[in-house]
């Protein structure tokens, strides 16, 4: 995953459950950390480009400082300083040491993937269902099901900001409107998406 709003950080997962921060300019990887038991499905920044978010095959979402310095009650500080707790994106020091997650949400569904909102405090993630959580929230604020198939991928349109969409297992692309409960339109392709940008 990329961070949208800045252009240092690059976010990796694999398949032993390792996330990766990178400085692909330096060519270094910032820290590592085991986030999850199996597969990571989903990496996705959030709207300020400070934490980001992950899902993995054991049905949690965790919350993750791009600088595992920061904490939850200071991340919105954006002082420029020249201390060595700037944040990693700012500096070149590369994070010795365990980085914990600032917060773990458990999902009732496997997860298979996770995308932000590009300006609110939301994000989606996708399962047997699509399910639209508030960053503040343990719990989806809406749940969007649409026929007995699996969600392959999900999305925010950047143009429109009330609009997800999502790709099924079933050949199918679903939008939902934010501002609705229920899903907007389903539509059936001949061949399976298997992401949407």
């Amino acid at each position: 995953a990329i961070v949208r709003n800045k252009t240092v950080p690059f976010l990796s997962g694999a398949c032993d459950g390792v996330i990766k921060v990178w400085a692909l300019a330096h060519r270094v990887c910032f820290w590592t950390a085991t986030a999850h038991r199996g597969f990571v499905r989903g990496i996705a920044a959030d709207q300020r480009g400070s934490t980001f978010f992950t899902c993995g095959d054991d049905k949690t979402i965790k919350q993750w400082a791009l600088d595992p310095n920061l904490s939850l009650s200071n991340e919105g500080d954006n002082s420029d300083s020249d201390d060595e707790n700037a944040p990693l994106v700012q500096g070149d020091t590369i994070v010795d040491g365990p980085v914990e997650p600032l917060r773990t949400i458990a999902s009732a569904e496997t997860l298979s993937c996770i995308d932000h909102h590009w300006v609110d405090s939301q994000f989606a993630t996708g399962g047997d269902s699509v399910q639209l959580w508030d960053a503040a929230r343990d719990a989806p604020v809406h749940n969007y099901k649409w026929g007995a198939d699996s969600v392959v991928s999900c999305a925010f349109n950047p143009a429109e900001a009330c609009l997800l969409g999502s790709t099924g297992s079933d050949r199918s692309v679903c939008l939902y409107d934010l501002r609705s409960s229920q899903p907007m339109r389903k539509f059936l392709l001949p061949m399976r998406s298997n992401k949407l940008e």
